[in-house]
């Protein structure tokens, strides 16, 4: 890796990620095309000043990750059908947000398995996080990461998405400082997306 992006790089960067995440929630026609190259450029800019950290081995990897991560579906699933009984009008906000950028044709579910998967987890936890770091204490840096990926959500009005993004953050961003293992949170990011987008989608 080479030298460290200074503060100035990295509030860049968080807001040109910010507006271009808003601009492709906001038109949808474009979305999967700007988001995945959105990510596939945010996964070359964090290898190089991010901190990538590794310190376990990958079948301990896959021992800690599947669980973790089929834990957080049965939790996202459950949560789902509770919403149907409790508040008709949050179901139908998650619902609206499965229905407009779910993946429907092979190369989405490429882009998300292959680059959105681990773009999101070198953006927000290799790069953002371990910069924010330098800045604030770790529980800060953590939050505050969770709050910069689930912001663009709720400013496109699914508030819902948004507290699912930034508890996903918190548990991610948690798991990376305690466990210090990018294995680890990728294998469960993309076990509970397989479940979710492929096995037994939600909708």
């Amino acid at each position: 890796m080479i030298q460290r992006a200074d503060k100035t790089t990295l509030l860049l960067f968080a807001l040109i990620v910010l507006i271009i995440m808003i601009i492709s929630f906001q038109y949808t026609p474009i979305f999967w095309f700007s988001y995945t190259n959105l990510l596939g450029i945010g996964i070359i800019f964090a290898f190089f000043f991010g901190n990538l950290m590794n310190k376990q081995s990958l079948p301990r990897s896959l021992f800690i990750g599947i669980p973790i991560g089929v834990i957080g579906y049965f939790t996202a699933i459950s949560i789902y059908n509770i919403l149907a009984y409790i508040s008709p009008v949050a179901f139908q906000n998650v619902k609206e947000l499965l229905e407009i950028y779910s993946p429907t044709a092979i190369w989405q579910y490429a882009a998300l398995l292959i680059v959105i998967v681990l773009g999101e987890e070198m953006i927000w936890r290799v790069y953002l996080q371990q910069e924010l770091k330098k800045m604030v204490s770790k529980k800060w840096a953590v939050l505050i990461s969770a709050i910069h990926f689930g912001l663009p959500l709720l400013i496109c009005g699914f508030y819902i998405g948004a507290i699912a993004a930034f508890l996903s953050g918190i548990i991610f961003g948690g798991l990376y400082e305690w466990l210090k293992s990018l294995p680890i949170v990728f294998i469960a990011h993309i076990t509970m997306v397989i479940f979710l987008f492929l096995l037994f989608p939600l909708t």
